[in-house]
C-alpha cells in the first residue's frame, strides 16, 4: 500500500452457529440500514429454519 492511495473497501456480515459461517455476505463499502436489510431478507433469511 503506498501512502495516501485509496484502497475499496470490502465488507462482510455473516451469521455465526454452531461454530460455523452461515450466509456470509462481501459487499463493496461501508454497512448502513439498507445493505444490512438486503442481507436479512435476501442472504440470512432463506437459509434460517423456522423454529
Amino acid at each position: 500500500l503506498k501512502p495516501g492511495k485509496r484502497q475499496k473497501r470490502l465488507s462482510i456480515i455473516s451469521a455465526l452457529h454452531e461454530n460455523t459461517l452461515k450466509a456470509p455476505f462481501v459487499f463493496e463499502g461501508s454497512c448502513n440500514r439498507e445493505v444490512f436489510e438486503t442481507y436479512l431478507l435476501e442472504v440470512l433469511l432463506p437459509v434460517v429454519k423456522p423454529g
